[in-house]
């Protein structure tokens, strides 16, 4: 389990704190992420509703693929099929300090939340003019711990663990998400998950 803040950073180096979220993660990679909105308190609840009927949005992914929940929602929708290849062998390569030292994209060590990350940069897919620069710890395998984007402007966007604790999550961990009808595409008629506040 991990507490994440989302903030932005402007180019003079001022901090915002725009958000929070619960992420579950099981071994095999597949997640789900509670969407708080600015209630920290909530982030750090480790309420046991996160895996049963919340209201809040939730992410997950399957070994069907990912999905969302918006808030107080019956219904999921798609964001992404499930990748080719096998979720398991992409979990033991994260899992490697080998793999990360020795990634084409490696550029850096840090620490994130008390544990030693591989910072790894890239070029943003959907827009060349940005770059991310996402952080690995061996310990917590394909999930990033932190995750930045850095605009041209330079204003960052940034994702990070400030909490992070190694415990169980049930196996039915999305069970409740997978039994919702999915009416399509995230993005089909413009629908977006409300976020709560």
């Amino acid at each position: 389990m991990a507490v994440f803040f989302e903030a932005q950073t402007t180019p003079d180096g001022k901090m915002t704190i725009t958000g929070w979220r619960t992420k579950y993660v099981k071994a095999n990679g597949e997640f789900r992420t509670v969407m708080h909105g600015s209630n920290a308190s909530a982030a750090f609840a480790d309420d046991a509703t996160a895996f049963n009927g919340t209201s809040s949005p939730v992410y997950v992914k399957t070994s069907e693929g990912t999905f969302v929940k918006a808030s107080n929602s019956n219904e999921r929708r798609s964001m992404s099929p499930a990748a080719p290849g096998s979720p398991e062998e992409m979990q033991k390569l994260f899992h490697s300090h080998s793999f990360l030292k020795n990634h084409g994209q490696f550029v850096r060590m840090d620490k994130v939340a008390g544990l030693d990350v591989y910072v790894l940069r890239g070029v943003n897919q959907e827009n060349p003019n940005y770059w991310n620069e996402t952080s690995h710890s061996p310990l917590t395998g394909s999930s990033p711990l932190r995750l930045v984007t850095h605009e041209p402007d330079g204003t960052l966007f940034i994702l990070e663990a400030v909490k992070v604790e190694f415990k169980d999550v049930p196996d039915n961990l999305n069970d409740d998400i997978i039994a919702l009808p999915n009416t399509g595409k995230l993005g089909d008629n413009n629908e977006l998950p409300k976020k709560q506040n």
